[in-house]
């Protein structure tokens, strides 16, 4: 008797040290014998739960599940069964519930098939895999489902991961990106700058850096994109990858390019104006007095413009201009610059002389392109030109007297007949005739 005596204190002193909750049940689910944590994890004392079937334990839509199990290893008596990858909890005193792990082990004792159960508190791991879950959905929302443009990369600029924005963005499907570098769809004269920034982020410990790239779209269209990259760093420090973020900057590209366009170019023939031929022109006074050299300005003037507006309407006029312009363009060299002065005057610099007579040269050449009339809706109209010319170097260095100059030069033009030219250098003009 001694003996049964100390072998059932040496079980429960067992028992008792187990690391889990546990509680001995009968083949009916009743609680024999519970052990003091079991108690602290339900908040029950010893006596409120021994005598008592287990579903007191068990939240009502596990109860079902509760009887399943001890079905199961009714069945079978040599089965173990341990549920830890689902949505159990126990019921506690004060009508709380909590997350737990839950293992059914069969004991034979005193001739008898009970089962011990073992109830493990998981709710750091159950908030820890909430935790998770909340940071993935985090993570698909700023990612996945982001409206900008996103991309993750190694550190060899291989696509891990993308969202549909970028996608769409560059005309590809996923299947068609991720593995890939971008090398693939970047426009040829960008490759090698997102190498750079890469290897400027690793080099220099960059935590963010940002540039504009081109890309490629399938359809061949350009992409401008504004690139946001910023390295993922492990706990040591070390670069896992890149996220970068992307924004198609293409439509603001193409307005600033055409505001910018319209503030330096006339509307209405498209060549520069005054404000961006005084640019040129003082960049090339600063050229010349640095490095040398000469340069022509050439003023000129349509003759009797005034008639072809009274006489056939603005709007024939306007278009015998844009016809003008168009013909100087053809013989301006890529050097040069055409300017509509205003009205009817236009201003052509030419840079680069060869010779003294390289200001002639240009002068007949633009005069000569108004030989042929000009056919204008059913009109034929024949329009001349009177120009005069300023030769300038090293030592004109004042930009308004350069113009000054050429407007003289266009006085004595006209003094000596229309549709010829005159040159001004220095304090002399001479005359030409087309």
């Amino acid at each position: 008797m001694q003996a049964v005596n100390d072998e059932l204190l040496s079980w429960r002193s067992i028992f008792e040290a187990l690391p889990d909750g546990s509680v001995v049940l009968d083949g009916h689910g009743d609680m024999r014998h519970v052990n003091d944590l079991l108690c602290a994890l339900t908040g029950y004392t010893r006596d409120e739960l021994v005598g008592h079937n287990v579903e007191m334990l068990v939240p009502e839509r596990h109860r079902n599940l509760e009887f399943l199990v001890r079905s199961e290893v009714a069945r079978d008596p040599s089965a173990r069964l341990v549920w830890s990858d689902r949505d159990l909890s126990v019921l506690r005193r004060d009508g709380s519930e909590l997350p737990v792990d839950f293992a059914l082990t069969p004991l034979n004792f005193d001739g008898h098939h009970w089962a011990i159960g073992s109830i493990r508190d998981n709710s750091s791991k159950r908030l820890s895999e909430q935790a998770r879950r909340e940071a993935e959905m985090q993570f698909r929302l700023a990612f996945e489902d982001n409206m900008a443009p996103m991309v993750i990369t190694d550190l060899d600029d291989c696509i891990v991961r993308t969202n549909d924005a970028f996608c769409h963005m560059v005309g590809r499907s996923r299947q068609e990106l991720i593995g890939f570098d971008s090398k693939l769809f970047t426009y040829p004269d960008d490759v090698g700058i997102t190498e750079a920034s890469h290897d400027r982020m690793l080099r220099n410990n960059v935590s963010h850096i940002r540039y504009v790239k081109r890309y490629l779209h399938r359809d061949g269209r350009v992409i401008f994109a504004e690139v946001s990259k910023s390295p993922v760093v492990d706990e040591d420090g070390g670069v896992r990858y890149f996220i970068i973020s992307e924004r198609d900057i293409t439509e603001e590209k193409a307005l600033t390019a055409k505001l910018s366009f319209q503030a330096l170019h006339d509307p209405l023939t498209g060549l520069a104006n005054r404000a961006l031929f005084e640019d040129r022109l003082t960049q090339t006074l600063s050229r010349m007095k640095r490095s040398g050299g000469s340069f022509a300005l050439l003023l000129i003037d349509l003759d009797d413009f005034k008639k072809v507006n009274d006489d056939l309407g603005h709007l024939v006029g306007d278009a015998l201009l844009v016809e003008v312009a168009s013909r100087f363009s053809a013989v301006t060299r890529e050097a040069d610059t055409l300017c509509r002065f205003g009205g009817d005057e236009f201003l052509y610099l030419a840079e680069g002389l060869c010779d003294d007579d390289d200001p002639v040269r240009i002068a007949q050449r633009l005069l000569n392109t108004l030989q042929e009339p000009f056919k204008i809706t059913d009109f034929e109209i024949v329009q001349h030109a009177t120009m005069g010319v300023a030769v300038g170097n090293v030592h004109d260095v004042n930009r308004i007297d350069v113009i000054r100059n050429a407007d003289i030069a266009l006085l004595n033009a006209k003094r000596s007949g229309k549709g010829g030219y005159a040159l001004y250098v220095a304090d002399f003009a001479s005359d030409g005739d087309s």
